[in-house]
């Protein structure tokens, strides 16, 4: 055989190869950070996300409002961080209180070992069990160990205090999820919630032609997550003076806790034309209150996860599920190691996410999976990952 030739085989080969294995490659390593990491692309992710989202729902446009205002969404030179690996990285959770908490912490773990193994040699980890003072003790225990980097998900406004105590210390900062009254930070990792909150708000008005009597179940009373969802429809509601909320009450993003102040709100109201809720977690319990409460099951909010995904299938429920990616975490890994490797980062890194309603429930929801399961961890990690979690049934 000629040079020629064995070079052609060669090459033919190597194309088969990747043509198989690319998509597998892709699903492994894929960049979730929508636009990439650079600031103006991320500025131009996130008008694409107010402006295109409503659109696709068929939705009226929505009013940009997030936490970082798109113009001050700016690039971070990171050099003075940068520093040889292997790296000490800290990670102040919120908790693994519920099924989403728990695989978030879980994939920001994962990506870790699975991408960045030779480049940890140690990983901090502190549980505030959703308590907001505790994850203040937390973070200060935390920086007694001097990590190379801080990754935080704040429960709240308490946590200022030390965050801009490790921003003294030299110590760069990222929020993961949610942010906390304070600049003293590099980059924030976050699908919007102020959008999430419009968008359910905007798609329940269009299902009740404007006017109807609602309720609105948030999570976490205090925490900003629920605040900023909360004020994303509001937005919308207050443009509607006959759409009436009956009552606003908090279920701690818990299928439990939901069915428990679904029921009281079910008692004292014979009449509710929908339900807006911050998250699928307490809608899980909903439609099983309005369900033992022989009531019609109305239009209704929430986010994609099996639980509430089997529930809405089996009892025929009109619905729009908008995500908060669990798996938002490990675009908080990777900007984590971006920073110390000196590279530069977005001061705010938009996430995608899912929209599931009941025309596309079928690509989402998988009845091999158990209630925990996330639509987003769909193909984003190996299924011996998912039956680590108990996502998997049998």
């Amino acid at each position: 055989m000629t040079n020629l030739k064995r070079c052609t085989v060669l090459l033919s080969t190597l194309i088969m190869v990747f043509v198989l294995l690319a998509p597998a490659l892709v699903a492994q390593g894929r960049t979730l950070a929508a636009g990439g990491p650079g600031a103006a692309a991320q500025r131009k992710a996130l008008k694409a996300a107010y402006a295109k989202e409503a659109a696709k729902l068929g939705l009226p446009a929505i009013q940009p409002r997030p936490v970082v205002p798109i113009n001050q969404i700016t690039q971070v030179n990171t050099a003075k961080y940068k520093k040889p690996a292997p790296y000490t990285i800290a990670f102040a959770s919120q908790g693994p209180t519920n099924s989403w908490a728990r695989i978030y912490d879980y994939v920001f773990k994962y990506r870790l070992d699975s991408k960045y193994k030779r480049m940890v040699k140690n990983y901090y980890y502190t549980d505030a069990g959703g308590n907001a003072g505790k994850q203040v003790s937390d973070i200060n225990d935390l920086l007694v160990r001097r990590p190379d980097i801080l990754v935080v998900t704040p429960l709240g406004a308490a946590v200022k205090g030390p965050v801009e105590r490790a921003a003294r210390m030299g110590i760069p900062v990222v929020f993961c999820a949610d942010a906390a009254p304070t600049n003293k930070f590099i980059s924030l990792v976050n699908r919007d919630n102020y959008l999430n909150g419009a968008l359910e708000a905007e798609w329940l008005v269009q299902q009740l032609h404007g006017k109807g009597a609602i309720i609105a179940e948030s999570g976490i009373a205090g925490v900003d997550t629920a605040i900023q969802r909360y004020n994303g429809a509001m937005s919308v509601f207050s443009k509607h003076p006959s759409i009436h909320i009956l009552s606003h009450v908090y279920a701690d993003w818990s299928p439990t806790k939901g069915k428990e102040v679904t029921d009281a709100v079910l008692a004292a109201h014979p009449k509710i034309d929908g339900v807006w809720s911050d998250s699928g977690l307490q809608m899980a319990g909903a439609i099983q209150s309005f369900v033992s409460a022989h009531r019609t099951i109305p239009p209704m909010t929430g986010e994609p996860f099996n639980g509430f995904l089997r529930l809405a299938k089996q009892y025929h429920v009109k619905f729009l599920a908008v995500d908060f990616p669990p798996i938002q975490s490990a675009v908080c890994a990777d900007t984590a190691i971006r920073i110390l490797q000196g590279k530069p980062v977005s001061n705010y890194v938009n996430v995608p996410a899912l929209t599931v309603t009941s025309k596309n429930l079928g690509k989402y929801y998988n009845s091999s999976y158990t209630d925990d399961m996330w639509s987003d961890l769909l193909g984003f990690m190996p299924k011996s990952q998912l039956a680590k979690l108990g996502l998997v049934k049998g």
